[in-house]
């Protein structure tokens, strides 16, 4: 099965002419692979947070605080 992945970053949120560019675009490839899943993540909306020494015990090695969890959790939520 294809995939789509968009990612949008533009803090102008709906004013982003980026936003433009790619909705057009996944309306292309919708059209071309009628089949195909989208994943969009909308970081100007949601942005993820930066590694710091207190959560990336919680990507390298085995989570041990509610802070390395959470980390882990987003990590493993989006390399899914």
């Amino acid at each position: 099965m294809t995939t789509i992945l968009a990612i949008d970053s533009s803090a102008a949120g709906d004013n982003s002419v980026s936003k433009t560019l790619v909705r057009d675009a996944i309306k292309g490839l919708q059209a071309a692979y009628p089949d195909a899943a989208v994943i969009h993540h909308d970081l100007g909306r949601a942005p993820l947070p930066h590694l710091t020494e207190s959560n990336l015990a919680g990507v390298r090695g085995e989570p041990k605080t509610a802070e390395e969890q959470a980390a882990r959790a987003l990590s493993d939520k989006l390399i899914g």
